[in-house]
């Protein structure tokens, strides 16, 4: 497995050192070696332990990728209301990722009752920083009056920028749009 640890010359006892000492930067990268088995061998508990620690401390990384792990039930008992917690403080500190996961969350009703309106609000921040998938939520939404009021050209707008980046099934979507 590429090591990319290797490329930027850090050395993981250095990182764990730091770490152990709290800071939260060393804690969120000694965590993301452990998700990813990068000078360490992969172990989830021990991410989510080090994600845990750094998302303690307003990471909002760290507190999107503790979200994922409740979510999926990575290195911990799977819970999608401790998942929603998490993705929620990491989105309000403006992690576009976490902005979509909370999105979904809303959307589904997953760890929180269905919300299609703060589904569209969260879709649209994400959409926003530049998420693409969150594009291609939006044109749906719209398309579909899903949390917002029907509205076809806003629709397009979004199925476009989506399609234009690659989204297949944005590219599905907008063809569906124009044969009407």
């Amino acid at each position: 497995m590429n090591n990319p640890l290797n490329t930027i010359g850090i050395d993981i006892k250095q990182i764990e050192e730091y770490a152990v000492k709290g800071n939260v930067d060393a804690q969120y990268m000694f965590a993301t070696c452990y998700d990813k088995g990068y000078g360490v061998e992969q172990n989830n508990e021990l991410a989510f332990f080090w994600y845990e620690r750094a998302a303690e401390q307003g990471d909002a990384n760290a507190q999107h990728a503790l979200g994922l792990c409740y979510d999926i039930g990575k290195g911990v008992d799977q819970s999608y209301e401790k998942a929603f917690y998490w993705y929620k403080k990491s989105a309000s500190l403006g992690n576009p990722k976490a902005q979509y996961n909370l999105a979904s969350c809303y959307e589904e009703g997953q760890g929180i009752e269905q919300d299609l309106k703060r589904a569209f609000y969260w879709y649209q921040k994400a959409a926003n920083q530049g998420v693409v998938s969150a594009w291609c939520v939006l044109g749906y939404f719209y398309a579909n009056g899903i949390g917002v009021e029907k509205d076809i050209p806003s629709a397009i707008h979004w199925f476009t920028l989506a399609a234009e980046q690659g989204h297949p099934e944005a590219v599905k979507n907008l063809e569906l749009l124009n044969k009407k």
